[in-house]
């Protein structure tokens, strides 16, 4: 009995063998079949001619954003992509746009790295150098307390300043003087963003013939005016003189704050023909000055107050400058409505975008009545909320100006509502709050309700337009 149960053991041992090796040979042909396959597939994206798919990766910019060391560098576009293939490595590096705007956070780069000797002024050479001819845009931090050195950092901007189109420089704190900008060309530059402690004496950037944009962003970085002036058409930064006014006559875009000295003599009001867009930005911790009272500027297209408190002063503006304003940005709490509400009557036939910060439920009502007698109002956006909307009043307003208004963005940070509330507004129907957007979004008008709605049913809500 146990010889015939071994016997049998034994035959199933062999048909085990044998099909193992039946299948070790269909896994054999398999491999073939599909290495065969891989060498012979086409696929259509590599088909494309080279310079179509180099087009393709210069988009992919938008998607992947700035490379940034080292936070980014791993999911940066140049490097996501030649880690593809080698037709896409080879591709990618020969790709100039791909290298052509870096960011670099020194400070935040390993000890050990920055201490050896050349390992990242040839990296960044590296980097730079597959960009060809194409002009740059850097973007360098370095902080206090940090190895790197700034002698480092400035002969990496002046090896590659004839390249430049933007840079970008925070040192926080320390003395700008050391990177030697002063004495370096730029020719390409068109504008510059400086965090650093300024000093009125430099005259940096007098060798760029195309500078035009300075963005000055430290809070104690006033700005006096050099002989590279005269071409600017923006500016940002703090001012304590009106100096730049007189001396900029092309300035069309000017960001700042107003913080003249208190021995200083108010200075008398100035005309500027060409600057077409104002934004005040206030600092809560410095002493800064109302800029309105001295300024007629009777181009203004876009004005921007909303950091102010007080606009005591804006209707003497507006009628002392009697400008062409398309766009109103404005805070929108109690005492400040009262106070620029009356002033629109001033650009009422011009007026077709207005923002509003910092708006209540409260004083909603009030608002859209305002509205009404603003026949050009085409975009109105609401920033900053005190409170929920009122939403049966937001939908009624918005049916009654659906003619008029092309554009309504609201940054909603009160929860969701879209799904669940069923109210009548306009016409006499019922449906959700987001049927109702809908419906408005389908007679033509633009609505973004911000980052708190990604996909409802079938319409985008968020950061893209409904």
């Amino acid at each position: 009995m146990s010889a015939h149960l071994r016997k049998r053991f034994a035959e199933r041992d062999t048909e085990i063998v044998e099909q193992e090796r039946v299948l070790d040979q269909l896994r054999q042909t398999r491999s073939d079949v599909e290495r065969e396959l891989h060498a012979t597939a086409t696929y259509p994206i590599l088909t494309l001619p080279t310079e179509i798919t180099a087009e393709i990766f210069g988009h992919c910019l938008l998607v992947f954003g700035v490379c940034s060391i080292p936070r980014t560098y791993k999911r940066s576009a140049p490097i996501i992509l030649s880690a593809v293939c080698r037709a896409w490595r080879d591709i990618t590096l020969a790709t100039p746009i791909l290298w052509s705007e870096l960011h670099v956070r020194f400070d935040e780069l390993a000890t050990g790295v920055v201490t050896t000797a050349g390992l990242i002024e040839d990296s960044l050479d590296l980097w730079l150098a597959r960009a060809g001819s194409r002009s740059l845009s850097l973007d360098f931090i370095s902080r206090e307390g940090h190895p790197f050195a700034l002698s480092r950092l400035r002969d990496i901007i002046n090896r590659w300043s004839h390249q430049v189109e933007d840079l970008c420089v925070d040192i926080a704190w320390r003395n700008i003087q050391t990177l030697g900008l002063e004495s370096a060309a730029f020719p390409l530059l068109q504008g510059a963003t400086l965090e650093c402690d300024y000093i009125p004496a430099l005259t940096f950037f007098d060798n760029s013939p195309r500078f035009c944009d300075l963005r000055l962003r430290s809070s104690s970085a006033g700005f006096i005016p050099s002989t590279f002036t005269q071409q600017l058409t923006k500016f940002e930064g703090l001012m304590w003189t009106l100096q730049l006014l007189t001396l900029a006559p092309n300035l069309t875009e000017i960001r700042c704050s107003f913080e003249p000295h208190p021995e200083d003599h108010a200075p008398t009001a100035i005309t500027h023909h060409n600057v077409r867009s104002l934004a005040i930005f206030v600092d809560e911790f410095d002493d800064w000055a109302d800029i309105l009272p001295y300024l007629i500027l009777p181009a203004l297209h876009h004005l921007d107050v909303s950091a102010m408190d007080n606009y005591d002063t804006l209707e003497s503006f507006l009628a002392r400058s009697s400008p062409p304003l398309v766009s109103l940005s404005v805070k929108g709490t109690t005492s400040c409505f009262d106070h620029w509400s009356p002033c629109t009557a001033l650009v009422d036939g011009t007026l077709e975008n207005l923002e509003v910060w910092g708006v209540s439920n409260q004083k909603m009502p009030s608002i859209f009545t305002f509205l009404y007698p603003l026949p050009n109002i085409q975009s109105l956006c609401f920033k900053d909320l005190e409170d929920p909307l009122n939403l049966h009043l937001l939908l009624q307003s918005l049916y009654e100006r659906s003619l008029k208004l092309r554009s309504f963005r609201v940054d909603w940070g009160f929860g969701r509502f879209i799904e669940s509330s069923l109210i009548p507004a306009g016409p006499p129907i019922s449906d959700t709050i987001g049927g109702h957007l809908s419906r408005l979004a389908r007679l033509g008008m633009d609505i973004d309700l911000g980052k708190n709605y990604v996909s409802i049913g079938d319409i985008v809500i968020g950061r893209q337009k409904i």
